[in-house]
């Protein structure tokens, strides 16, 4: 999407980091006549990046929205958020700006959970073989990505996290798209689960034959996206071998392709922690062997990994109890992997704000798992406890656990006992009690370190 491209006036909605990028790319094109619109006061952001751009904050910030041309949509802006005008207006995101204008090929995650993993995993793979290659890693674990559009060329490699919010109006696929397990999540932002998925498919629907779909064999919902592209069908899997594709038996990672199987490594030389990390790590290699990155490089690469900070993140030890941050699990179907990750006793932390998901399979799992407490705190608290109520859990649910983390953590720590592990885990989203996912996190490290 080139400035000729571009109607004038053009306005940006949302001024978060995403909006920061665009705002700046738009100046740097040359572009006159650029709009903010966003809820909150951006006026001081926005002058530092261009003090000519007209700001709309605040009550009634999208009322002159009617009389632009071209509004470019922030991935946290719904569609429906821009009223009945946006009919009249061409309609764009940062997202799909970048996938018009990047000259690199394109390797896109997406899924439920796992995606920054996987997206972090692939990026170290491809790091490590191609020496003479500059590996981007843009989406949410990244850089916005057009902050960084300017630095790619065509020799690059480009590795973007895609989330739902990017995916729904995309209308350009990756040359290689990677599907995690999608499962439900983000329905407070979705109107139902349906529309979710149907979100996500755009990482394939505009395919061609030459680019890649790699899928999780091991799941209906992402089974399905094989029939929505074009693009040759790569499989990934922790439960059957899969060709062509990558999968994990008991004893190994190995990569099976026109009935050759080879070893990639022994399941025991894995650092990461939990079952699930296995489709995270057979995912990378599927991208790893397409780039034809042979299989002891991508063992060496896979052994040089250390896991992501508040995802099964080992923070340390109290009274022989193990603390485990997982802060990003803020859906039910992540902290369910991280209660399944363990054998021994739990005492779980859960709660937060509400995505709109039910507890149910969650709570479920707790009661068949060797959870021994669980401490709720936040708006869900109440939900969860019901959950675990309605499923027989045996254990004991402290609701209330606490307003403050050094609160939460004392609870827990008043459950546990020599040998146990305390998860923080909390199967919902952060705000209201924390700014977000990445501070929950710090402020449970902080906590524990000083326990020490």
């Amino acid at each position: 999407m080139t400035r000729a491209d571009l109607r004038s006036p053009i306005g940006i909605v949302g001024f978060g980091a995403e909006g920061e990028a665009t705002l700046a790319y738009l100046t740097n094109q040359g572009n006159s006549a650029l709009h903010v619109f966003d809820k909150t006061d951006v006026r001081e952001r926005v002058r530092k990046i261009n003090s000519a751009a007209a700001v709309h904050c605040q009550a009634g910030y999208l009322n002159e929205l009617s009389k632009m041309r071209t509004v470019i949509r922030s991935a946290g802006v719904r569609p429906t958020e821009l009223g009945s005008s946006s009919a009249m207006i061409e309609v764009l995101t940062p997202t799909g700006i970048f996938f018009e204008n990047c000259p690199a090929p394109i390797i896109g995650i997406t899924g439920t959970k796992g995606k920054g993993t996987t997206a972090l995993l692939i990026t170290h793979i491809l790091a490590n073989h191609f020496k003479n290659k500059h590996i981007h890693l843009l989406g949410n674990i990244g850089n916005a990505s057009l902050w960084a559009l300017a630095q790619i060329s065509s020799d690059d490699l480009v590795v973007y996290e895609l989330s739902s919010f990017q995916l729904i109006d995309l209308k350009r696929s990756p040359h290689v798209a990677v599907v995690l397990e999608v499962g439900a999540d983000h329905l407070e932002w979705h109107k139902d689960i349906r529309e979710y998925h149907a979100a996500k498919r755009a990482i394939v629907e505009f395919q061609t034959k030459n680019d890649y779909a790699v899928i999780n064999a091991d799941y209906l919902h992402s089974l399905a996206f094989a029939l929505y592209g074009k693009g040759k069908t790569w499989w990934f899997s922790r439960r059957k071998a899969v060709e062509p594709g990558v999968f994990a038996d008991e004893r190994q990672i190995a990569v099976l392709t026109q009935g050759v199987k080879r070893a990639i490594m022994p399941r025991s030389e894995l650092k990461l922690l939990g079952a699930h990390n296995l489709e995270n790590v057979c995912a990378a290699a599927a991208v790893g062997a397409i780039y034809h990155v042979p299989p002891d490089e991508i063992r060496a690469a896979l052994n040089a990994f250390r896991g992501l900070e508040h995802r099964l993140e080992e923070v340390g030890s109290v009274r022989g109890i193990l603390f485990i941050n997982d802060s990003y699990a803020t859906t039910p179907a992540a902290t369910i992997a991280a209660v399944q990750s363990f054998s021994g006793p739990i005492v779980l932390l859960a709660g937060g704000s509400s995505k709109g998901t039910s507890f149910n399979a969650l709570a479920h799992t707790i009661a068949a798992n060797t959870v021994r407490a669980v401490v709720t705190f936040g708006v869900t608290g109440p939900y969860i406890a019901a959950a675990l109520k309605a499923a027989h859990y045996r254990g004991t649910v402290v609701p209330g656990g606490g307003t403050t983390m050094s609160t939460i953590v004392n609870t827990a720590l008043a459950q546990a006992r020599a040998g146990d592990v305390v998860l923080l885990s909390p199967a919902s989203a952060s705000f209201g009690l924390f700014k977000n996912a990445t501070d929950r996190g710090h402020q449970f490290k902080d906590v524990v370190h000083a326990l020490n």
